[in-house]
């Protein structure tokens, strides 16, 4: 049952390529430059791609910024593997003010090295600028997740906690880093699947992608209204 899930879970990566090219929004105010990476949920997997969290949360920051986004996610990546993303972003220099981060899940699914993935991840904080704000998103729980069978969803979900705390490590170790838990779009989302889960019951449709979304853009004012006090 569960390579079913993971077979189709590397099928669907196969769907919804997106362009890495930047998309600018809004026209006054300070410049930013917000880069995501991500994996499936980035680009919207079983959802519109207008109405998902790296659009959404590109117009919540253009509110009050000139916002220039890369979203350099792709679909079925996993932290041992994102190398094409980062060699884009350095090729193309690009110097981000703000970056979401999302990776970690496929990690978890498909039983990779989970010290690996830690490493992969304090490499990343320690080569971003200390200027740049970084918010990552915690691995969501595995066992609120229809379509994984509980004893792999539990195994699943072990390794994802391993990998959160070490996120949450991080956060406390860099004062750039900020983490985003999913606990309330979760408890929702499991309360509700039937409204929030997309057909394959393993990504959430646009109304989650939309819960999702405003959960980052909550962090996100949290912490940017703060430092624009600074």
């Amino acid at each position: 049952m569960l390579r079913l899930v993971v077979e189709r879970l590397i099928y669907s990566s196969r769907l919804k390529p997106i362009s890495w090219q930047p998309v600018t929004f809004g026209s006054t105010g300070k410049e930013l430059t917000y880069v995501v990476f991500g994996d499936s949920s980035m680009v919207s997997e079983f959802g519109t791609y207008e109405k998902g969290i790296a659009m959404h949360t590109a117009r919540f920051l253009a509110q009050e910024h000139k916002v220039t986004l890369y979203n350099l996610s792709l679909s079925g990546s996993k932290l041992s593997t994102f190398d094409d993303q980062m060699r884009y972003f350095t090729i193309h220099e690009i110097s981000p003010d703000i970056i979401l981060f999302w990776l970690g899940a496929n990690d978890c699914i498909q039983l990779g090295n989970m010290q690996r993935s830690k490493q992969v991840i304090e490499k990343f904080i320690q080569d971003m600028n200390q200027k740049t704000q970084i918010f990552i998103g915690e691995i969501q729980d595995f066992r609120k997740i229809p379509a994984f069978p509980p004893v792999a969803s539990t195994l699943m979900a072990l390794r994802a906690e391993n990998l959160n705390m070490f996120i949450r490590k991080m956060s406390e170790e860099y004062c750039n880093v900020h983490v985003i838990s999913w606990e309330a779009v979760e408890s929702t989302v499991a309360a509700n699947p039937r409204e929030y889960f997309a057909e394959d019951r393993v990504h959430v449709n646009d109304k989650g992608y939309g819960l999702a979304a405003e959960r980052v853009c909550e962090v996100m004012n949290g912490v940017l209204a703060v430092k624009d006090t600074e």
